[in-house]
């Protein structure tokens, strides 16, 4: 018996979740920012957003589209938020 490999999650054919697994790759690719997995057990797609320390919750949604569509909300959400100003030095 051959240990599985990342690129071939235990599962994965059996419970016909290789397009999940394709789908959460390529919202990888599409975000870089973010990590991206496919939670077979809850049936849910997972972000979490890299440059953020440990208090942020995430995003999850039951369907691909649904997470792309709550990553580019929380993206553009991120971006139009103002940045702290640096202390003018004297």
């Amino acid at each position: 018996m051959t240990p599985a490999t990342p690129a071939s999650p235990p599962g994965a054919v059996a419970g016909g979740y290789a397009a999940c697994w394709q789908a959460a790759r390529q919202l990888r690719a599409a975000h870089p920012g973010w990590l991206v997995i496919w939670v077979a057990r809850t049936g849910r797609y997972h972000a979490y957003r890299l440059s953020v320390g440990w208090g942020d919750p995430g995003l999850s949604s039951p369907e691909s589209a649904g997470l792309a569509a709550r990553i580019e909300q929380a993206s553009h959400a991120a971006s139009r938020q103002p940045r702290p100003r640096a202390a003018a030095s004297a």
